[in-house]
């Protein structure tokens, strides 16, 4: 007779799931948000995640909204099916215990596996405190402390005619996590400038930006810093000045104070905005008085 109820016990549970959404991760994976369209679970409940009646992950639910929760992963029971887990897919939920539900997985490998033991357990206790909750850990958004990127931009310069002009430019960023969200790094870009600062002359230009940013998570998983920074534009034009038979004494001065000009040491205000598309790697464009940019970064 108990070997009966029980198994009455695990059918009710297999057709009690209900099917959700996951609507958004966090970078590091141990905050979700889901939604709550049944209303099944309430903040305090314990509840496991599964797909196609599989376990995937056990987790408690942080907070409730309208029809939507945040939900803390406390437990990996299969790493593989754990890795296919995305914003917009479909799971199934169990909320309270899943011991029932655990036993009957391990029955049917019975024999084969035997006792399955969860892949990987992301924290020693179930007992989360109401600041890890809402700190996520004391973690940034960013798991690494480090970011290399390659970016094409345009900065402002001058053409030979002593106007403003926008130049391309390949350069690369590096920046360092000093603190929670607080990055601290530089940018370094060069160019080569024809004909300036006058015709047959070429001008190259070194754009060095170190920066401070400040990284927010809006929506979706798109990431904004702020940054404050020292944009040192520097010119190196060998041409320039050079005496010759085909050229007077003013223009050959004209030419040295075109470059000299052209040249900047001021302050640079601005946002990047990074869009992560794979674990590791993002999208990235730089919008400032400095520089305009798009590109890509590596999280190393």
């Amino acid at each position: 007779m108990d070997s009966l109820s029980e198994e009455e016990q695990l059918d009710n549970d297999v057709t009690s799931l209900i099917s959700e959404r996951i609507e958004k991760i966090s970078p590091n994976r141990k905050i979700f948000i889901i939604s709550n369209e049944n209303q099944s679970f309430a903040q305090g409940d314990f509840i496991s995640l599964l797909i196609k009646h599989k376990l995937v992950s056990r987790a408690l639910v942080a907070k409730t909204t309208d029809s939507i929760a945040g939900i803390k992963i406390l437990k990996i029971y299969n790493l593989s099916l754990w890795k296919k887990i995305q914003s917009g897919r479909e799971v199934q939920i169990l909320r309270g215990d899943d011991s029932y539900y655990q036993k009957r997985e391990r029955r049917k490998k019975q024999g084969l596996l035997g006792v399955e033991e969860p892949e990987e357990d992301l924290f020693d206790k179930t007992i989360i405190s109401e600041d890890l909750l809402e700190d996520d850990n004391n973690e940034g958004i960013f798991d690494t402390n480090h970011m290399l990127s390659l970016s094409i931009g345009w900065f402002e310069g001058l053409n030979s005619g002593a106007q403003a002009e926008k130049y391309s430019q390949l350069s690369i960023q590096y920046q360092y996590q000093a603190w929670k969200n607080l990055f601290v790094g530089i940018d370094f870009g060069s160019n080569v400038i024809k004909d300036f600062p006058s015709g047959g002359l070429d001008t190259r230009y070194f754009n060095i930006t170190p920066k401070v940013k400040y990284t927010f998570e809006v929506f979706w998983g798109l990431i904004l810093q702020p940054y404050v920074g020292w944009q040192i534009l520097m010119a190196d034009s060998p041409g320039a000045g050079e005496d010759d038979e085909e050229t007077n004494q003013d223009q050959l001065q004209y030419e040295v104070d075109l470059v000299n000009k052209s040249e900047k040491s001021t302050i640079a205000v601005g946002i990047t905005v990074i869009q992560p598309i794979v674990p590791g790697w993002n999208l990235k464009a730089d919008l400032g008085m400095d520089i305009l940019s798009i590109g890509v970064g590596l999280e190393i």
